[in-house]
């Protein structure tokens, strides 16, 4: 409201003349540093988040290439086993061919044994 007592507007426009210091400059002033101190703190929360969100992704993918790894290892050692397995059923068979027993023989260095 114009001519209230009440200095609405900062540069007091609003009432009399002299009766509201002009305070555009100290409000702008204020209104620009309160500005900037939210622009740095956004700045700084978007490199915090673009530094953990960097850091993540790259942390997932050297966790499923050791996944990959992990499984490959695992296939190949199942590989093993598996001719391992296929071995020892060969070699059973011919001893079992050749009349050799197919327990496991024991010997020992202690003549008391």
């Amino acid at each position: 409201m114009l001519n209230d007592g009440v200095c609405d507007c900062c540069d007091g426009s609003d009432e009399s003349v002299g009766w509201c210091p002009d305070k555009c400059s100290i409000w702008a002033a204020e209104a620009s540093a309160e500005a900037e101190e939210k622009m740095k703190a956004l700045a700084l929360g978007k490199s915090k988040f673009n530094e953990y969100l960097h850091r993540g992704v790259a942390m997932t993918a050297e966790r499923e290439a050791a996944a990959v790894r992990a499984k490959a290892e695992l296939e190949h050692l199942e590989a093993v086993e598996k001719e391992a397995e296929i071995r020892k059923d060969q070699l059973a068979a011919k001893e079992v061919i050749m009349g050799f027993p197919s327990y496991p023989l024991h010997f020992s260095c202690n003549p008391l044994s």
